[in-house]
């Protein structure tokens, strides 16, 4: 990385003076520089858009180096002197097809002139058969054929028409013929129209889809006529066209597509709906009656549309949506149950549609994203407390006890936490102060002791603390668990009660899920010789048959490598079998804490900073992420900010994921608490922690520090991370200082930005963008060393003078 000296200084030029000679100096570059730098000089140009250079980028046009005839071609097409008889040479001879292209790419800006038009019209015939002219390995006429008829369909010149017309008999290649009916469209619909009845499907829609390139009324009769179609490709087509041309006046045949049976049609009529933007225009009785007459497949999409009308729903149309609840479509089940809940319902109504959710949940058969839904949906109902708690508590604390985990998908458990978080009742409530704090949740604990029986006095049952000994063996294992009485296991101490309602002893938590798939493959084989204990051994049939081809005769020799090599791309295959994947089963505390996060009520914030008192580190980055959700989402809310002591202990002490998610937490903090935090976390050794503590400044930065104190230290603490060894870490410093007030900069600290702009690349990028207020210091710093700059600094110095000029 470049050193950067704060303390150099330099006599600048002015403006005018430095932008000449930089002008001079990228010509220089053009004429004598070498391959690589005539290709940067020109693509500064491109971007500065420099005329006076016009000369030396035409002289390039017939260098041997075809990278450089691109660039200097593509410069040619962004500056006024085109130079059209040389870009047309090379359009006609060069022997790269790139080069061809890029010449053509430069003159189709000029297709009004003459001598272009026919340029583009003769090599939109393609190769003649005695030109070949290229070097390529493989026929680029093809490009070249395609770039001309392109920029020739931009038009809508009926002289073209004929020349379409040839091509098209010459059989071209499907891209080509489709951009050849966009063209005739806009020529002439009547010819597009003609041949629609005539060709085959996928000819058809071709034609179709090239009626939106024409803004006739016969265009949008016939895209209008497709909506009928048998062809759910071509009805696709025909929406997706309508609603680009805004033609509201088929609006209701539109909304009759979503009748249709393939999904896709309905997903791009919703959408064209959707764009017209006529909802408050929509008949509720006939959309009701149309979903009352649709198929099951169809009700989801309709109903839909009946969402902002909720409130127009009649009376006597309550009892189909309670009985369309209760079908076995699912998503039509849900969809009607969302529109329910935007109802203010009896309460015996209200009860039942409950139920009926309810009912959903607890079926198993019953899709996972479908139980998630209807679960979800339960607090848009404000009687569900009185009904659902069993149902969502059985559901996060059901135990497998053959598998020795939690039963239900982590997604459901998460699902029915969320409710949980979200009803205010004090049942409720409860459940979350036990998933976060345990026993601690209970302030009044009754310790029962029991009296030793006299069998209590016998022998003691061995425990598994008795074998320490490393097992060596799977008969060692095999005897241990032979003396050891699993009941110590599957049984709870009978000393104490167990408030808890799951095992949390049992439970496997984010640190025993191996993260690797070896550990995995491991872990699975170590649970297989618990389960199935010594399975006896059996010959490998392969071993054999291998014996057998190596006694074959040296004739057959060719044939025995055949089957070795089947044998061996069979073991491999199957060892891929058995990486299996597994998600994380994340535990009940993890997924309540998630689920506080995405609460809205302020208890959340305090019962999740009482349980950071004792929690691991990913329990503490869940928890930091949580009060981040909610602070952002309520940035008035003041009790997330007693967790400021904690985000500074996370700093201090915690894991490099935990002290990222307190960086992020801590951008939502105020300002004073928050920055010598930050400040310290720039300095960690973790280079994602520096990172996102970097980021949290900037944040602060962006919702406005008064402090001038507090903005001189995070523009202390950036410029030192400029020096970063991270190209990450600087490219946020930079971007960092560029939030600050660009008059506080002095020459030298202006001068290090420069500097990491022409040594990093990265951070050159971005200062082509936010260096531009610093136009005359930049030039006026790089234009007596341009051309002595190193191989490595001088092409992102050229591309910062391109974006800065």
């Amino acid at each position: 990385m470049l050193e950067l000296d704060k303390t150099t200084t330099f006599n600048p030029l002015p403006q005018h003076e430095a932008e000449q000679k930089i002008e001079q100096q990228l010509i220089n570059l053009l004429k004598q520089g070498d391959e690589a730098q005539r290709c940067y000089s020109a693509q500064t140009i491109t971007s500065s858009q420099l005329s006076t250079a016009h000369q030396a980028l035409a002289d390039n046009l017939y260098h041997p180096d075809p990278d450089v005839v691109i660039d200097s071609a593509s410069a040619l097409g962004k500056i006024e002197h085109s130079h059209i008889e040389q870009l047309e040479e090379v359009a006609r001879h060069h022997p790269d097809g790139d080069a061809r292209l890029a010449a053509l790419t430069a003159l189709s800006d000029r297709i009004s002139n003459p001598r272009v038009a026919t340029l583009f019209r003769e090599l939109a015939l393609g190769r003649q058969e005695d030109d070949w002219g290229l070097s390529s390995d493989w026929d680029e006429w093809w490009d070249i054929q395609l770039k001309a008829v392109e920029v020739l369909v931009t038009t809508s010149d009926i002289n073209n028409l004929p020349l379409l017309l040839t091509i098209l008999e010459q059989d071209p290649e499907p891209e080509l013929t489709s951009l050849i009916y966009n063209g005739i469209a806009r020529i002439d619909v009547n010819w597009i129209v003609d041949k629609l009845p005539q060709v085959g499907l996928v000819t058809k829609r071709k034609l179709v889809k090239s009626l939106a390139h024409n803004d006739s009324q016969m265009a949008r009769a016939f895209l209008f006529k497709q909506l009928k179609s048998d062809d759910s490709e071509l009805k696709k087509i025909a929406i997706e066209n309508l609603a680009n041309k805004n033609a509201k006046e088929y609006l209701w045949d539109i909304i009759q597509c979503l009748t249709d049976p393939h999904p896709s049609v309905q997903k791009q009529a919703l959408t064209a709906i959707e764009a017209l933007n006529c909802s408050s225009s929509l008949d509720y009785q006939r959309l009701v009656q149309l979903a009352k007459q649709a198929p099951e497949t169809a009700k989801p999409a309709i109903i839909q549309l009946l969402l902002p009308l909720a409130e127009l729903l009649p009376a006597n149309d309550l009892q189909w949506l309670i009985d369309l609840c209760s079908g076995e479509h699912h998503e039509s089940a849900i969809a009607a149950m969302t529109l329910l809940s935007k109802l203010n319902l009896e309460p015996h109504n209200q009860l039942d549609v409950i139920e009926v959710l309810i009912n959903r949940a607890k079926k198993r058969t019953t899709p996972l994203l479908t139980r998630c839904d209807a679960i979800r949906l339960l607090p848009r109902f404000p009687l569900h407390h009185q009904v659902s708690l069993s149902m969502l508590q059985s559901i996060v604390e059901s135990y497998d006890q053959a598998d020795r985990k939690l039963e239900q998908d982590p997604s459901l458990r998460q699902a029915c936490l969320e409710v949980i978080a979200h009803t205010k009742h004090q049942s409720f409530q409860q459940i979350f102060r036990r998933l976060l704090l345990g026993k601690q949740a209970f302030s009044n604990q009754i310790e029962v002791t029991q009296l030793n029986s006299p069998q209590d006095n016998a022998q003691p049952r061995n425990t598994l603390e008795e074998h320490t000994d490393e097992v060596n063996s799977q008969d060692d294992l095999a005897n241990i668990l032979a003396n050891y009485d699993t009941d110590a296991i599957t049984q709870p101490n009978s000393d104490h009660i167990i408030l808890d309602s799951e095992p949390n002893e049992l439970e496997i938590t984010e640190t025993q899920i191996q993260t690797s798939t070896l550990g995995a493959i491991s872990k699975a084989n170590i649970e297989a010789m618990l389960q199935g204990g010594t399975q006896p051994q059996q010959d490998d049939p392969s071993t054999s048959i291998m014996e057998m081809v190596e006694g074959m005769d040296e004739q057959l020799q060719s044939y025995g490598d055949m089957v070795k090599a089947n044998f061996e791309s069979a073991d491999n295959l199957n060892l891929n079998r058995k990486k299996i994947a597994r998600l994380p089963q994340a535990s009940n505390k993890t997924l309540a804490i998630r689920a506080l996060g995405k609460g809205d009520e302020e208890n959340n914030a305090d019962l999740l900073i009482e349980g950071l008192l004792g929690a691991s580190h990913h329990e503490i980055r869940e928890i930091f992420q949580a009060l981040t959700q909610l602070k952002a989402r309520h940035p008035k809310l003041k009790s997330p900010n007693n967790g400021i002591g904690a985000a500074g202990n996370a700093m201090h002490y915690g894991d490099d994921l935990a002290k990222q998610a307190a960086a992020h937490f801590l951008a939502h903090m105020p300002v004073n608490k928050a920055v010598p935090m930050l400040t310290l976390g720039v300095t960690d050794p973790n280079e994602h922690v520096r990172y996102c503590c970097l980021s949290a400044l900037e944040t602060l930065l962006n919702k406005g520090i008064r402090s001038a104190e507090k903005i001189h230290i995070i523009r202390e603490c950036a410029l030192t991370s400029l020096l970063d060894t991270a190209g990450g870490v600087r490219r946020q410093a930079l971007l960092l200082l560029t939030k600050i007030n660009l008059n506080s900069y002095n020459e030298n600290d202006i001068n290090t930005l420069i500097k990491l702009a022409i040594d990093d690349d990265e951070c050159n990028v971005l200062a082509s963008q936010v260096l531009k207020p610093f136009r005359s210091q930049i030039l006026s710093y790089l234009a007596p060393k341009l051309s002595n700059l190193s191989e490595h600094n001088q092409p992102f110095a050229l591309r910062l003078i391109g974006a800065v000029l």
